[in-house]
């Protein structure tokens, strides 16, 4: 599975590609994003290590992997043949002709990152005046009961699964680690981190609580999620009816991103972290 970021809601449900995804679709595969699988080794690895050497030579040169050869990554890394193949493969490439065909997640990645940065033109307000918007919504959805809600039916569930985008994995870590220092474990799921039995598994006296602040990643993973007997609450700023319908309640970050108040990044890092911090003081409070 991959690094689900949630790109802008047009481009979430006409090409299921939008949190930075290809549709190799199935969490059985493992990671899909190579770049963050490269990241994890190379932040992950001693520098004299040959596997953050190879990790440190693929991310600088990523732009240009697809004409990379495998001489290349074998004299950057002093490594043989058969040591460059196990390196694919333990980021779940079979060989290197499978990773260099990788090559156009340098756009997904660029136009995630840079296209709201390069065009603040297109989008409503600043984004300062954006976050202060999406946590008036917030606010108000404390206000109106509904993160109370969701906090009892965490408290009352066996088991709590949190399914995130990769964009908001940052905000829901932070979420589980507080969840357990206040009395309930709950397991985190990313396409980053794939473990679909964590899903798939869940019954009726369960929560599987979904983040996609785009919509495009619970799109993607919409088989998924319905394969799972457990209750279904997604969180997220999409009002499209097609993407609920999975669900058994949808709670809305506002504004909505078709407005085009705000680039995506502004709900997915702060909208979600704001909105998981009231629904732990609703928690906490009970």
């Amino acid at each position: 599975m991959s690094g689900g970021f949630d790109l802008g809601p047009s481009r979430a449900l006409t090409a299921p590609m939008g949190e930075l995804s290809r549709e190799r679709g199935a969490m059985e595969d493992g990671r899909i994003h190579v770049l963050m699988s490269l990241f994890d080794i190379y932040n992950e690895n001693e520098p004299d290590q040959p596997s953050h050497t190879i990790a440190e030579y693929l991310l600088t040169h990523f732009e240009s992997i697809g004409s990379m050869t495998f001489q290349e990554v074998m004299d950057a890394g002093f490594v043989s043949r058969s040591g460059v193949r196990r390196f694919c493969q333990s980021i779940g490439m079979e060989n290197f002709s499978a990773l260099r065909n990788q090559a156009g997640e340098w756009e997904e990645f660029r136009h995630y990152y840079l296209a709201a940065a390069s065009s603040p033109q297109d989008y409503k307000m600043p984004p300062r005046q954006a976050m202060v918007e999406i946590f008036d919504s917030v606010d108000k959805l404390q206000q109106d009961g509904v993160l109370q809600r969701l906090s009892q039916r965490a408290s009352a569930s066996s088991k709590v699964v949190l399914f995130s985008a990769e964009s908001s994995a940052g905000a829901m870590t932070d979420f589980q680690y507080a969840m357990l220092v206040s009395g309930k474990l709950v397991q985190l799921v990313t396409e980053c981190k794939p473990s679909v039995e964590a899903v798939r598994s869940l019954g009726p006296q369960d929560l599987l609580l979904v983040v996609s602040s785009s919509g495009s990643f619970a799109l993607r993973q919409r088989a998924l999620v319905e394969s799972s007997g457990a209750t279904k609450v997604l969180v997220t700023a999409n009002d499209e009816p097609e993407l609920h319908a999975s669900y058994d309640e949808v709670i809305l970050m506002g504004p909505p991103l078709a407005e085009h108040v705000a680039p995506h990044r502004v709900y997915a890092l702060f909208g979600t972290a704001y909105l998981m911090n009231r629904l732990l003081e609703d928690y906490v409070s009970e």
